[in-house]
């Protein structure tokens, strides 16, 4: 599964659903959870630095345990082990920037992975028009990635309970 997602509060906000997915059983827990993105990582380290900024349903969480922080968490810390994932047959999740797809480690996963009838793509925010992530949504078959046609063979998804944009109810 590949989640292009923003990395600034999209990333966290992924992290804590699937943290809560794996206690309740739905996500097994020997599934490996890639966070490939190093904004996000300096991200979520400053949400556990202040966590006296939380809503009052997140702290009671946070002080029960850490959030951001559960069985097959991964955080890749260069490039090198960023492609490294390329080789590992396991089912995964790969949560990786940039959210609309136009640049960030997403594009390299989408390079790789997209051509693969096995995989998900789930798009869990607003894709711009022109982006790459518009071109999957609107069911493109083939894109240009890198100046490369890469073969569309992933079933595309999204999610609109995600958005954060003035247009949605919450």
């Amino acid at each position: 599964l590949l989640i292009p997602s923003f990395s600034l509060d999209r990333a966290q906000e992924l992290l804590h659903m699937i943290m809560h997915l794996k206690k309740e059983g739905k996500v097994q827990s020997e599934t490996p959870i890639i966070l490939d993105s190093p904004m996000a990582e300096k991200a979520t380290k400053i949400y556990v630095d202040y966590p006296k900024y939380f809503n009052p349903h997140i702290e009671a969480e946070y002080k029960i345990g850490e959030m951001f922080d559960f069985p097959g968490l991964e955080v890749t810390k260069d490039w090198r082990q960023s492609q490294a994932i390329h080789a590992r047959p396991e089912p995964k999740v790969i949560i990786a920037g940039a959210g609309m797809m136009t640049g960030g480690r997403i594009v390299g996963h989408a390079t790789y992975y997209l051509p693969l009838a096995s995989t998900r793509l789930m798009i869990v925010g607003y894709q711009g028009e022109g982006s790459l992530g518009r071109e999957l949504l609107n069911g493109k078959n083939e894109v240009i990635i890198k100046g490369v046609k890469t073969l569309v063979n992933a079933s595309v998804h999204d999610t609109q309970g995600l958005s954060s944009h003035a247009d949605q109810s919450q």
